[in-house]
C-alpha cells in the first residue's frame, strides 16, 4: 500500500498520491481490507440490483465514486458530501 505519511490529517491521504475517488477510499486508515474492484462492475446494473430504495442517494453515491478526483478539503467539510458517503 502507498504511504499515506505526508497527510496533514493521519486518516486523509495526502492528494497528491491518490487519482480518483475509489483510490482515495481505499487508502484511508482502517480500510485496508477494502478492494478497488472494476468500475465496469460498479456501473452494472445487474450488480447494484436491490439497491435502488433511494435512487437520488444512489445515483449522488454512484457519481462520487466514479469520479476522477479524489474529494478536496471543503468537501471532507460539507455535512451534505459526508452524510452521501
Amino acid at each position: 500500500m502507498d504511504d499515506i505519511s505526508n497527510s496533514n490529517d493521519d486518516n486523509i491521504p495526502d492528494k497528491d498520491q491518490v487519482n480518483n475517488w475509489i483510490h482515495w477510499f481505499c487508502t484511508l486508515d482502517g480500510h485496508e481490507y477494502i478492494v478497488d474492484i472494476d468500475e465496469d462492475y460498479i456501473k452494472d446494473p445487474f450488480n447494484l440490483c436491490g439497491l435502488d430504495f433511494e435512487k437520488e442517494k444512489l445515483n449522488k453515491c454512484l457519481q462520487m465514486i466514479l469520479s476522477d478526483k479524489a474529494p478536496d478539503e471543503d468537501e471532507l467539510a460539507d455535512e451534505q458530501f459526508l452524510e452521501t458517503n
